[in-house]
């Protein structure tokens, strides 16, 4: 079998890291799709001219390549901050404050965007006051004074600090607000990071708004349904201090596996690790996610026929597609999936794919779109 290359569009640098993009190639010959609909069927995707219908036809031994640039999808993130009276001890807050001061600067984080929450609120355990940020998400640097006056108010020893950890009520109006900022973002990634010192506490048991009583149970019940919604929003977390494993229980509900807990002796080492995990985070929630192109020609994708390939030094690696998030650790293969099944706009790595990327910055994902996927 001969391959016949056709370039449309060229590879994009994201971030200067990983390189993403797309080819278009024509197998089994001089394959010419241009004018016959057939043909462009058994390739796994039509060329759509005015009037025209095509048909089911076979998908036979054929098979043809159409791709465009791929771009990483643009990330916001919201950041739901405990301002607690327990994050006075140890300097904690004065750690987290300092790691806020040096995200919110970083020349090279140009283009994302940040909102931030602080909890608990005035009426704490009521979801909707925590539906209006201190900081709505935009994009830095123009939303950074914006987030160093909020810091600036609470003071460098964290004046004005509550009491209460409501972290279901709090998880409710946050992710509601991420919600709707996913909504009318469509080509933006929204995620939530909660940051505290504890666990949900005895705060909210019995709620004004009649909403779920507080307990790492209902959390996880918020941050399951944030997660399955659409859009879908996954949550981070962030344990300041110690003895905070139940905090895992509400990452991996939220979709990220486990929280990153900052227990660190000093305040300048807490601040390093925090700042760490912020930029971890990022990291993650943004070389995890793909948008899909859509072909410059107005071909139609068929989406079954779809297969991801990671390329380093010349060795290529064609990663497994799952059905869902689900099945990613059941992958015995690195593996993706797509964000909605029966419409799908991103692929998603799992995180064993998402990591091998990181681990080996520099390499190219391409996404073929035309030859039978290879499936788990």
């Amino acid at each position: 079998m001969t391959c016949k290359r056709h370039q449309s569009g060229g590879w994009l640098a994201a971030y200067g890291v990983v390189v993403l993009g797309m080819m278009l190639f024509a197998c089994d010959g001089d394959v010419n799709l241009s004018g016959d609909p057939n043909r462009q069927r058994e390739a796994g995707f039509q060329l759509v001219d005015s009037g025209t219908e095509f048909p089911d036809g076979f998908l036979g031994p054929t098979c043809a390549n159409a791709s465009e640039e791929a771009t990483l999808t643009p990330l916001d993130m919201l950041l739901a901050l405990d301002v607690s009276d327990s994050m006075n001890e140890g300097g904690r807050w004065n750690a987290v404050s300092a790691a806020l001061h040096s995200f919110a600067s970083r020349d090279d984080f140009a283009g994302l965007g940040v909102g931030m929450q602080l909890f608990p609120q005035r009426e704490i355990c009521v979801s909707s006051a925590y539906e209006d940020p201190e900081v709505p998400i935009a994009e830095l640097p123009g939303v950074q004074p914006d987030i160093e006056e909020v810091l600036a108010k609470r003071g460098s020893y964290g004046a004005g600090l509550s009491g209460g950890t409501p972290l279901v009520p709090m998880l409710e109006g946050v992710l509601t607000v991420a919600k709707k900022r996913a909504q009318t973002n469509k080509k933006r990634k929204v995620v939530v990071v909660v940051a505290t010192d504890g666990a949900p506490d005895k705060t909210c048991l019995a709620r004004p708004d009649e909403g779920l009583p507080n307990n790492i149970d209902n959390v996880q019940v918020v941050a399951k349904q944030g997660l399955a919604d659409e859009p879908s929003i996954s949550t981070f977390v962030i344990g300041v201090g110690s003895g905070l494993e139940e905090l895992n229980l509400l990452a991996k509900a939220g979709g990220t596996d486990q929280a990153v807990i900052v227990d660190k002796g000093s305040q300048a080492e807490t601040e390093g690790a925090f700042l760490q995990a912020l930029d971890d985070i990022r990291t993650k929630a943004t070389f995890c996610e793909l948008e899909i192109p859509r072909p410059a020609v107005n071909f139609v994708i068929k989406f079954d026929r779809v297969n991801v390939d990671f390329t380093y030094q010349g060795n290529a690696t064609r990663f497994t597609r799952v059905s869902d998030s689900a099945n990613c650790a059941d992958a015995s293969a690195l593996a993706w999936y797509y964000d909605d099944p029966e419409a799908p706009h991103r692929i998603r790595l799992c995180d064993n794919a998402c990591d091998y990327v990181r681990q080996h910055l520099g390499g190219k994902v391409n996404v073929v779109f035309g030859c039978a996927a290879q499936v788990f």
